[in-house]
């Protein structure tokens, strides 16, 4: 198991977005992932 951490833009717009992670291990391998998420309104 791993942790991605990343920084969101101040600017990113309301609504669903996603973001892609590909990681390539010590064998060549390449495995990559997609967190959906949405940005609502700031309260």
């Amino acid at each position: 198991m791993h942790l991605w951490r990343f920084e969101l833009s101040a600017d990113l717009a309301e609504g669903a977005h996603s973001a892609m992670v590909t990681a390539t291990d010590s064998h060549g391998r390449r495995f990559t992932d997609v967190l959906q998420f949405r940005v609502a309104e700031r309260r």
